[in-house]
This record gives C-alpha cells, sequence and structure tokens, in this order.
C-alpha cells in the first residue's frame, strides 16, 4: 500500500465508496383480466473517509498510552498557525435498504384498477472515532503574571516548545443505528364512461 511522505509510520487512506445492489422482478398474468407485477431489492452502501493519520499511536511521540484508543496523529491548533492532523475518522454505513414493491392490475367491465403496495426499510449507521486535539495558545507565556495575561503578550510556539499545552480532548468510538420504515399504498380506477370519455 502506499506510504505518505509526511506520515511515514502510516498507510494513506483513500475514501472508499462501495455498493452493492440486488433487484429481482416478477410479473405474472392470472388470467385475462388479472395481473401482477412484484419488484424486490436490497442496496448495502460503505462509504468510509479515511485519515491520513490513521494507525498512529500518540504514546509514540511521549503521548499517555490510553489515548492510543483513538489511533490517529494528534490534531494540533497552535495559535494562529495552520492545524496539524485531523479530527475524526468516519465509516458511514447505508443499509441494507430493503425495498418491496406490488402492483395489482384487475379489469372488470368499463374499470381498470390498479392498486398496490411498496415498503422500504432503511438501517442507516456512522462509526466515528474522533482524535486526540491539543490547543496550544501562548497563556503560559503571556506575561507579566500568567493567571492574569496581558494583552498581546505569550507565544504559542514558544510554549510548544516548552511542552506546555493550554487544552485538550479525546474522543470514543460511537456507533448509532437508525432504521426507518416507509409504507405506502394505492388505489386507482380508471372508468370508461363512455367510448370516448374515460
Amino acid at each position: 500500500p502506499p506510504r505518505s511522505t509526511l506520515f511515514p509510520y502510516t498507510t494513506l487512506f483513500r475514501s472508499g465508496d462501495n455498493r452493492w445492489d440486488l433487484v429481482s422482478g416478477l410479473s405474472h398474468a392470472f388470467n385475462q383480466n388479472l395481473a401482477v407485477d412484484i419488484h424486490a431489492g436490497v442496496r448495502m452502501w460503505h462509504e468510509h473517509n479515511g485519515m491520513v493519520g490513521q494507525g498512529f499511536k500518540p504514546s509514540s511521540i511521549g503521548f499517555p498510552a490510553y489515548l492510543d484508543t483513538s489511533n490517529q496523529f494528534p490534531l494540533v491548533q497552535i495559535g494562529n498557525e495552520s492545524q496539524l492532523g485531523q479530527q475524526q475518522d468516519a465509516l458511514y454505513q447505508h443499509g441494507p435498504t430493503v425495498s418491496l414493491a406490488t402492483d395489482f392490475t384487475k379489469m372488470a367491465g368499463a374499470h381498470t384498477l390498479s392498486f398496490g403496495f411498496m415498503g422500504v426499510n432503511l438501517m442507516a449507521g456512522t462509526v466515528q472515532q474522533y482524535g486526540n486535539s491539543i490547543s496550544i495558545q501562548g497563556t503560559f507565556t503571556c506575561g507579566p503574571d500568567p493567571t492574569l495575561c496581558t494583552a498581546n503578550t505569550g507565544n504559542a510556539v514558544a510554549q510548544t516548545l516548552v511542552g506546555l499545552p493550554d487544552s485538550g480532548a479525546t474522543g470514543v468510538a460511537s456507533n448509532p443505528e437508525t432504521t426507518f420504515h416507509w409504507y405506502g399504498g394505492y388505489l386507482q380506477d380508471d372508468w370508461r364512461a363512455l367510448p370516448k370519455l374515460t
């Protein structure tokens, strides 16, 4: 697999977008006045937004080992400089989506009846892993008293070299599953009241 030149310790992850579909249909005429169409389908869709820093162990650069549960390069914000790292990794699972539609057509004299039903069952889930984040804004280097910062004092880069972050956070993986159900039916009557009027 390709390796990142910026992060040589990890493999580059590509955003996956795999979809699988299975569809089947059946048409049957019971007699000259009654017919049915049945359609069924299943779809599975996995969408992965991978991170460049995935697989990184924060303990390898001196962080506590318990942060390795979020095995991503930490998001580091140093003052107003450009941030390092990304915030989260996510795998979106759309499905399985199952659908079934049944349509009947019945001819009775001057009437052509159409009636049917459709049902859709959708399961959707997201696996997200929020990364570790570190914010260094220069609070510990402001002065003359770090507890009472004077405006326009403090240097985030200097504070980084000292090794004192202002704040940080770590996250846990979440896997909420949601299921949706949609059902619908219909009935339609085409009535030929006169030979030239429907």
